[in-house]
């Protein structure tokens, strides 16, 4: 009845290590589409500060305009910033789940 019971209980934590293993991959996966997404978001958002400023100088547009694309820029290259850090975190978390330790002992050299 023991070793029933311990090998269940190995069971059940290989298949919980399994599914933190594939939830961290997904998650990674899924943030690396993100961040490609928005690093296009950012270039379209710079693109049309441009053309705002350009406009702008001209005249033909009013300061608001660009002042509102600024922002608009600003907020996308904040959410890729975010994005980045979740992926360094879901990074840490796939380490982890695949058995990763911090407590690494570093050998002393003489």
């Amino acid at each position: 009845a023991r070793a029933e019971q311990a090998a269940h209980n190995y069971a059940q934590t290989v298949l919980i290590a399994m599914r933190e293993v594939e939830d961290a991959l997904v998650k990674q996966n899924l943030l690396a589409e993100r961040i490609n997404e928005l690093k296009v978001a950012v270039d379209e958002a710079y693109k049309a500060e441009n053309l705002a400023r350009t406009r702008y100088s001209r005249g033909v547009e009013k300061l608001i305009l660009l002042l509102e694309t600024e922002r608009r820029r600003r907020n996308v290259e904040n959410e890729l910033a975010l994005a980045t850090g979740e992926r360094f975190e879901a990074g840490i978390d796939l380490f982890l789940a695949l058995g990763g330790d911090w407590d690494v002992e570093l050998e002393e050299q003489n």
